[in-house]
């Protein structure tokens, strides 16, 4: 047995639904929105009210929302049977779609195992690499240990030339702090 039919029975059988469309947002601010856009509203079948919350079944399910975001609602024209009908309507779309999208998982899934069976490949067989008798001298910098910085001379003295700067424009005993701790790293 089928759960969406057997579902949509029970419902028709045990509530009065009304069908209503909820609007989320002012109505005349949907005449300011911009062209083509739609109106915040949702269009559903009112199944109940419990503790602020609104039930409402759409096309798809069934939502469940704050009576608090609720704006206005509008009575409509559409039933239980109207939803349905529009499930089963989109229902071979909704089947296209998801074969495709099966097709697209399946083909990226391929695709992710081949770039990885090549990488195990070339790991299995190695690189060839240059060997040369030449080794570049590393840059020596120092690293101060209060500061916890590694610095080149260049750049020690720049620091220590603003730092007395700053001491003499402000007197402010950070940059005399400063000041010494970069002497000390040099």
């Amino acid at each position: 047995m089928r759960p969406l039919p057997a579902l949509l029975g029970l419902l028709l059988a045990s509530t009065p639904a009304r069908a209503e469309t909820f609007w989320l947002a002012a109505p005349q601010g949907a005449a300011d929105a911009e062209p083509g856009s739609a109106p915040p509203t949702l269009r559903g079948v009112l199944l109940a009210e419990e503790d602020g919350v609104y039930i409402i079944r759409v096309v798809g399910g069934s939502v469940r929302i704050p009576k608090s975001l609720v704006f206005r609602v509008d009575e409509d024209d559409w039933t239980l049977a109207t939803v349905a009908a529009a499930e089963a309507a989109a229902a071979p779309a909704g089947l296209l779609a998801n074969q495709q999208r099966r097709q697209e998982q399946s083909a990226l899934r391929a695709t992710r195992q081949k770039v990885a069976q090549g990488r195990a490949s070339a790991r299995r067989r190695g690189r060839a690499v240059e060997a040369s008798a030449t080794v570049a001298k590393p840059r020596v910098e120092r690293f101060d240990p209060v500061l916890g910085v590694a610095a080149s001379g260049d750049q020690l003295r720049q620091r220590m030339d603003a730092a007395e700067r700053d001491w003499q424009r402000t007197r402010n005993r950070r940059y005399l702090k400063l000041l010494r701790q970069l002497r000390r790293a040099r």
